[in-house]
C-alpha cells in the first residue's frame, strides 16, 4: 500500500524504478510472483541496463517460482 502510493505521487523514473524493485520484495514474500514479476519488468523498463540489479535478481526469482526459468 505504501510503496503504490510512493509510486503514484513519484516524479522521478530512477525513483518509481527503486519503489517498484522493492513492492517486488514484498510481493515475492507475499508469494504473490505474477505481480512482483511485473513490478520487476516495469522498474528495468524505467531505467538504463544495469542501473537496478536488484530488479533483475527479483525478476529472476519471480519467474523462478513460476516455474518460467
Amino acid at each position: 500500500m505504501f510503496y503504490s502510493h510512493a509510486i503514484a505521487i513519484c516524479l522521478y523514473d530512477a525513483d518509481i524504478a527503486l519503489y517498484l524493485t522493492n513492492r517486488a520484495a514484498a510481493r515475492l514474500e507475499l508469494q504473490k510472483f505474477l505481480h512482483a514479476e511485473r513490478d520487476c519488468s516495469r522498474a528495468i523498463g524505467l531505467v538504463p541496463m544495469g542501473q537496478i540489479p536488484k530488479a533483475h535478481y527479483r525478476l529472476w526469482l519471480a519467474r523462478s517460482a513460476q516455474g518460467k526459468a
